[in-house]
């Protein structure tokens, strides 16, 4: 059984009202409220979990700056749903039916697993209604038009009741922890899914006006202890993974990391040899194009995604 639990900041914003409360719908659009687990204590929380009627746990463990511990969040869920399969989903995402699916895939693999994916950004500016099966098919249209796909960004992990031992005392929200999440489980020898090609998760998109500047993120106090915290855990992101779910099927990926890293050097250092000649023939525009056709390609072929 799934269960996801989320940790969302208050509801005093009405932007951030509005895309915490589109995630919370999306998720009890396939899972029931009693499976679904809100925690903290900031303005509205309460409330919004008294809406939709899921649960909801008020204390949570903070840091000098009230900001929640990631370690408590994820202890207080484990102890609640102690065999359930986990997921741990930021409070601004949408998600569908399909990650129940990928779930399943990975259940009959694997004893212990992790399945996470990349996203794709969105500007949301209102509530939306996920009794409509149609709704799907909008959002995916959207963010196909805008180009918003975002390879480096994570923000669901679902996990096997062993993926993880202690985890760090992490401020949620302020950066790092995300990467130390997914290189993990790769440390104790736990398959990774890339569940890109498969869960189609949309981050709506937010400012920062809940920081002291909207910059702290990258450069706060808080982002500097997590980084301390995450020691050698940064990894490549996505790019830890051992597998890829794609068409519901797994696949292993081999020499994924250094495939990148080859593109990456082969990129950086066509368009740095060639920048001379490329000026003086005028031909800048139609290489980047034909650059850009190529690395789509490449991005299909090596990560799975369209």
């Amino acid at each position: 059984m799934l269960t996801i639990f989320s940790c969302p900041k208050a509801f005093t914003d009405s932007h951030i009202a509005t895309i915490q409360h589109n995630a919370i719908a999306s998720w009890l659009n396939f899972l029931p409220p009693s499976r679904v687990l809100i925690l903290g204590s900031d303005d509205g929380v309460a409330s919004a979990a008294k809406e939709y009627g899921v649960r909801h746990e008020s204390a949570i463990e903070c840091n000098e700056f009230g900001t929640p511990l990631l370690s408590n969040v994820f202890s207080i869920a484990k102890s609640l749903f102690p065999k359930d399969i986990l997921a741990y989903v930021n409070s601004d995402m949408i998600l569908f039916p399909d990650i129940v699916q990928a779930v399943s895939v990975a259940q009959q693999s694997f004893p212990e697993f992790l399945l996470t994916g990349s996203r794709w950004n969105l500007d949301v500016r209102k509530r939306l209604s996920f009794s409509d099966v149609s709704q799907r098919n909008t959002l995916w249209s959207l963010t196909r038009t805008a180009d918003s796909f975002q390879f480096w960004g994570l923000d669901y992990f679902a996990f096997s009741p062993d993926a993880y031992g202690t985890i760090p005392p992490f401020a949620i929200g302020r950066g790092s922890f995300d990467g130390w999440l997914l290189r993990e489980p790769r440390i104790r020898k736990i398959p990774v899914i890339d569940a890109t090609a498969d869960v189609f998760a949309v981050h709506q998109n937010h400012d920062y006006g809940h920081l002291v500047d909207g910059t702290e993120l990258w450069h706060g106090p808080e982002f500097k202890v997590n980084q301390l915290l995450r020691h050698d855990h940064g990894g490549s992101l996505i790019l830890e993974a051992t597998h890829r779910l794609s068409g519901h099927r797994l696949h292993r990926y081999f020499f994924r990391k250094e495939r990148f890293k080859a593109l990456r050097f082969t990129k950086t250092m066509l368009l740095k040899e060639t920048a001379t000649w490329r000026h003086r023939l005028g031909i800048r525009r139609s290489l980047f194009s034909a650059m850009a056709n190529g690395i789509r390609l490449l991005r299909k072929t090596i990560f799975g995604q369209n």
